[in-house]
């Protein structure tokens, strides 16, 4: 006799790769004819730029560049030139061949930039990027259960509630604005580098709907009127909704990050700048789901023969968002600080027998004027590791950003830096679960007359399910003739009546 089963689907998204790829990237600038000769490479800066991503046939790709700029004082002794450059990247990650294509994210990080005179005429530039992609798919999850059970059918049902992606996308859109600098900044004469950074302040699912708030932060470095070196931050805030495909319930929840696909800023008249930067907001939508397995049967007076299946759901055991204050100290005296940049890797992960420990790693750069009012540059590094536990079958995944502005103070010790940044810790589940995908049950046996009525034993390490089991007899009967409430001690000697 065969059981009949009901399926229920459980839809999700499963992800098919999530690995960091780093490349290092070269440029070489050669100085245009009215530009003076290369006296001291003060310093080199870019902004990562993501413009296009691409699902292939067993691989996903991404390609963009980086907008760098290089500061140098000429040899001439005259006031400090700037000059820029497009170091274009392509990468590419294998993926396992799919039917239909996923989304992708990027999480990209420009690792760090340095730039060297070669020549009186020549600078070679060089750039770290990293990229964690994540390919994720939509699939479905079949769960079965069985319908219409006999009495002498005794079943072991498991209920995990479970977060699991359920909808990921992305929401492009631009920010295009006019900015008039305060009175109390000095005018510019001339830009030299730029950098924005988007930050999330509010992020609610609402229905179908993914609604966003956050400030882009803008920071300029420019050369002023005066002759000096000036630094000046502003924030633009922003408000975005994404329509999702499907209404979600109040309990969901999101995931965001941003990629810049498009930035330039130029200087208007009156001072004023103005901005125009292509923002790609990728997000992930989780919803709440109890999942419900048959684990395990038994009959007493008839045999059963189950068949299993494994069930994998990509669901989410635990997300952490915690701040991190990333602090370095230069040893310095006399100096003026004028710009601080601090460029970030993604984390590195080392899997042990009781948690997963990782490695933090950033540059800060430091521009500066001495106490001979002569323009300088330092780089130091930073570095911080940390440890959490986790389970053997978790699959952890880290996520660094830059939150808040970078500052620069002084204290007896020298110049101290400091950058917030955002550390997100996500596990998900790596191992597959157990269930009864059918059952067959065969003709009623005769009980066994020399079989006692009643059995005296010790607890051990077995569930009551396991005792009912081996023992023909179930659960409640074992509750109610031990007064149990909960799973037994496991020095504590039992009463099982026998059916």
């Amino acid at each position: 006799m065969e059981l009949q089963f009901h399926k229920t689907i459980i839809s999700c998204m499963q992800p098919l790769t999530q690995e960091v790829q780093n490349q290092e990237l070269t440029q070489e600038i050669r100085l245009t004819d009215e530009m003076p000769d290369i006296g001291k490479v003060l310093g080199c800066w870019g902004q990562l730029l993501v413009r296009s991503k691409e699902w292939r046939t067993g691989s996903i790709g991404a390609s963009g560049g980086i907008m760098a700029w290089v500061l140098y004082a000429p040899e001439d002794g005259g006031l400090p030139q700037s000059v820029a450059t497009w170091i274009p990247f392509q990468m590419k990650w294998d993926i396992p061949e799919t039917q239909r294509d996923g989304t992708i994210q990027m999480h990209a990080l420009l690792r760090g930039m340095d730039a060297r005179s070669v020549s009186a005429r020549k600078i070679m530039v060089r750039a770290g990027v990293g990229i964690m992609a994540e390919a994720m798919i939509p699939c479905e999850v079949e769960i079965c259960q069985p319908s219409e059970i006999p009495e002498d059918v005794h079943l072991l049902k498991n209920t995990y509630p479970i977060r699991i992606p359920t909808e990921t996308g992305e929401k492009a859109f631009v920010i295009d604005e006019s900015i008039s600098l305060p009175e109390s900044v000095s005018a510019i004469q001339r830009l030299i580098r730029y950098e924005l950074i988007p930050e999330i302040m509010e992020l609610k699912v609402i229905a179908d709907k993914v609604v966003f708030r956050g400030t882009a932060k803008l920071h300029i470095l420019y050369l002023a009127s005066d002759g000096k070196i000036r630094a000046w931050d502003t924030e633009l805030p922003f408000s975005q909704y994404a329509q999702l495909d499907t209404e979600h319930e109040d309990d969901s929840t999101a995931k965001i990050s941003f990629a810049i696909t498009n930035l330039e800023l130029e200087q208007g008249e009156e001072e004023n700048l103005h901005l125009k930067a292509g923002i790609l907001a990728q997000y992930v939508i989780f919803d709440q789901r109890t999942m419900e397995l048959t684990e395990d049967a038994y009959c007493i007076n008839r045999d059963l023969m189950p068949q299993y299946a494994q069930v994998l759901v990509p669901a989410q055991l635990d997300s952490q968002t915690e701040t991190v204050m990333a602090r370095q100290i230069a040893p310095m005296e006399g100096v003026m600080a004028v710009d601080l940049s601090f460029h970030l890797d993604h984390p590195r992960l080392y899997k042990e027998n009781d948690g997963v420990s990782g490695e933090m790693v950033g540059m800060f750069q430091l521009l500066y004027y001495d106490e001979n009012d002569a323009l300088n540059s330092g780089v130091y590094r930073w570095e911080e590791n940390w440890t959490m536990d986790a389970s053997g079958d978790a699959k952890i995944a880290a996520v660094m950003r830059p939150a808040g502005q970078i500052q620069t103070s002084f204290s007896g010790e020298g110049a101290v830096m400091e950058c917030a940044l955002q550390r997100e810790i996500t596990a998900m589940s790596g191992r597959a679960l157990s269930m009864i995908s059918g059952l067959s049950l065969g003709d009623s046996k005769e009980p066994d007359v020399n079989r006692p009525s009643l059995i005296l034993r010790r607890a051990g390490e077995k569930s009551l399910w396991e005792m009912a089991k081996d023992a023909g007899s179930t659960v409640d009967a074992i509750r109610k003739a031990n007064n149990l409430q909960q799973e037994p001690d496991s020095n504590q000697i039992l009463i099982i009546p026998v059916s």
